[in-house]
């Protein structure tokens, strides 16, 4: 039998390595108490390769801290011993064949620290979406205490709880009281979205799901792992309809927070210009949403189809896209209006207006807009908006009705979200048939 390591990558080596490449000259050696020599980095000379002030007066620099930081930042990197287990009477196949494992799906059971560095193994760098629903911290929630280095008597002692797994909590629930309250879930979440920006692959992208608990704490630690030029957005999900009347405001909205592993920085919006580019790089782009053909009419039967008028001008002031538009039938002057300009040039506008593609009003009297014609659009889509109304993407109702519905009416899960929603975030990464999500 091929001998296989029962331990994950070192991470700690593998960065240690890379260091050493690059900068061979801050490489040191010391003896430690057993006299063995040890190779290390001394952090002096590494910062001397740097020119000033890179890494100069670090305690006047600006940072996200909490106590435990230190400690926690390692927790991604450390190795685990665990495996995962097939199970053959859990599992079914692609056409719900009990015992068979061709569905090309995985369900893992577990704590999901250990089952993301055991995934990082094969699929590092190769997932295009996660989608993570983590704990709220309301005070209510379990958070998993992942400092490991005590023994099992001392862990029980100090914390007072342990799971049927064997995993041990901080306390029974994250109360609010604790004085760790929000030190327990940042630790919990930071080593777990570290290992999942290493699973992503250069155009993936994770959608987290968080509510006012902990959005701007989540907000700071994503901008630190993913780099803020990598926030996608911020969107507020109405997860409810009805009227909360045991409290003195009712909070009808969560959050699903954004970050790309490289998000594009240009050229965002697909259309005519830069269409045979758009779908060949390498970063994560927003994809459009299918153009919505009841939008469209052709009330005047062009030939060319269904068509909406749009407006001529549009943002920004630039002198050779301000000229005078003289309107054909009344005789009327149209310039841009204030702080804008008209969409192309005198040329291209004359060249649309011999077309048919320039129109003044219902009655001819107004100021000029383009037709817009749907067939030459429907390639490059629509924008989708931050607003997650109940409508569009379902509530918490919902998805609690759609999870019972698969269970003969019983509920298994506390916070289940709305296929609604899970579509939406679909829809906008758009991944192939061959994305791993």
């Amino acid at each position: 039998m091929q001998k296989i390591s029962a331990f994950t990558e070192d991470l700690y080596n593998q960065k240690f390595r890379i260091l050493c490449d690059l900068f061979p000259e801050a490489v040191t050696e010391y003896k430690d108490e057993n006299g063995q020599i040890i190779k290390s980095i001394n952090f002096d000379i590494l910062r001397r390769e740097f020119s000033s002030p890179v890494i100069n007066d670090i305690k006047q620099s600006y940072s996200f801290t909490w106590p435990d930081k230190d400690f926690i930042m390692n927790q991604a990197a450390q190795r685990t011993t665990k495996t995962l287990r097939p199970l053959r009477e859990k599992s079914s196949g692609k056409n719900g064949t009990p015992g068979e494992f061709d569905s090309e799906n995985i369900y893992i059971e577990g704590d999901n620290l250990d089952a993301l560095k055991i995934l990082r193994e094969t699929y590092l760098r190769k997932i295009k979406l996660i989608y993570i629903d983590p704990p709220y911290n309301t005070g209510h929630d379990f958070i998993y205490q992942d400092n490991f280095s005590e023994n099992e008597s001392e862990h029980l002692q100090r914390s007072g709880q342990k799971d049927s797994e064997g995993n041990i909590f901080y306390s029974k629930q994250n109360k609010e009281t604790d004085g760790k309250f929000h030190t327990n879930w940042l630790n919990m979440i930071y080593p777990r979205l570290r290992i999942a920006r290493e699973l992503l692959s250069d155009d993936g992208v994770i959608f987290i799901s968080i509510d006012d608990n902990e959005a701007a704490n989540l907000r700071k630690i994503c901008d630190e792992i993913f780099g803020e030029k990598n926030f996608i957005a911020q969107f507020p999900w109405q997860s409810r309809q009805s009227v909360q009347n045991d409290t003195d405001i009712s909070c009808n909205h969560e959050y699903i927070i954004a970050y790309a592993k490289n998000r594009r920085q240009e050229n965002r919006r697909l259309k005519e210009s830069n269409a045979k580019i758009w779908y060949n790089k390498s970063d994560f782009v927003c994809f459009p949403l299918p153009l919505n053909p009841e939008k469209f009419s052709n009330p005047d039967n062009d030939p060319r189809g269904a068509w909406k008028a749009d407006p001529m001008d549009a943002p920004n002031i630039r002198p050779n896209l301000t000229y005078e538009i003289t309107n054909p039938n009344t005789g009327e002057k149209f310039l841009p209006p204030p702080g804008r300009c008209w969409r192309v040039e005198e040329k291209i506008f004359k060249k649309w207006l011999s077309e048919g593609r320039i129109i003044f009003g219902q009655k001819g009297e107004s100021r000029p807009q383009v037709k817009t014609f749907y067939e030459e659009k429907k390639a490059f889509g629509s924008v989708d908006n931050t607003w997650w109304t109940a409508e569009k993407c379902g509530t918490a109702t919902q998805a609690t009705k759609e999870t019972t519905g698969l269970f003969d009416g019983k509920s298994y899960f506390d916070t289940p979200k709305p296929l609604k929603l899970l579509s939406q975030i679909f829809n906008l990464v758009a991944p192939d048939k061959d994305s791993i999500i």
